[in-house]
């Protein structure tokens, strides 16, 4: 997984993987534009990221229109 404000990756184990499908679906191409959380949770492995998504697609760019009052 890449981030827009960073050239870093993010390797994907599965249960992060099953987070993003079960919340966007197994069509990744519709995936570019969600904005996911990262977080630490403890795991059995350790110390672990975990994904959560916040908001599945990118907001309209046109948000600024007049409004009639």
């Amino acid at each position: 997984m890449s981030f827009t404000n960073t050239s870093q990756l993010l390797p994907l184990n599965k249960t992060n993987l099953r987070t993003l499908k079960d919340a966007l679906g197994r069509d990744t191409l519709k995936w570019p534009g969600a904005v996911v959380g990262a977080y630490t949770e403890t795991t059995s492995m350790g110390p672990g990221v975990r994904l959560n998504v916040i908001r599945k697609t990118k907001p309209p760019s046109d948000l600024n229109d007049n409004i009639p009052f």
